[in-house]
C-alpha cells in the first residue's frame, strides 16, 4: 500500500511542479513581450538583446527541468496520456526556444522601410 501512496505523491508533486514551470514560462513570455514593445518605442537594441539572451537562458533551464520531471513520471509508470501531454508541451516549448535562440543570435535587427 505504501508503494501506491508514494507513487501517487510523486506523480502529484511532479504535475504540480510542471504547472509551476508553465506559470514561470508565462511570466517570462510577458517580460519578453514588454521588452519587445519597449524596444519598438526606444530602438535600444542592446537592452532588447540582453533581455532576449536572459529569456533564452531561462527557457533552457525550464525545458531541462520539465524534461527531468517527465522522465520521473515515466519512471513511475504514470498514465500514458499524461506522458504524451508532457511530450507535446516539451515539443512546443522546444520550437519556441529555437525561435528565441534565433532572435538571440542576431546582432542587429533588420530595419524595415517606412
Amino acid at each position: 500500500m505504501a508503494d501506491g501512496s508514494s507513487h501517487k505523491t510523486i506523480t502529484q508533486q511532479s504535475i504540480t511542479e510542471l504547472l509551476k514551470l508553465e506559470g514561470t514560462r508565462l511570466s517570462i513570455y510577458l517580460l519578453f513581450e514588454r521588452s519587445f514593445v519597449e524596444y519598438l518605442e526606444s530602438k535600444d537594441f542592446g537592452t532588447y538583446r540582453a533581455c532576449t539572451h536572459e529569456v533564452t537562458t531561462q527557457f533552457q533551464e525550464i525545458a531541462a527541468k520539465a524534461k527531468q520531471l517527465r522522465i520521473a513520471l515515466e519512471a513511475n509508470n504514470v498514465d500514458d496520456d499524461i506522458i504524451e501531454l508532457c511530450q507535446e508541451i516539451e515539443a512546443n516549448q522546444q520550437r519556441k526556444l529555437q525561435l528565441a535562440r534565433r532572435n538571440d543570435s542576431h546582432q542587429q535587427p533588420v530595419q524595415l522601410r517606412s
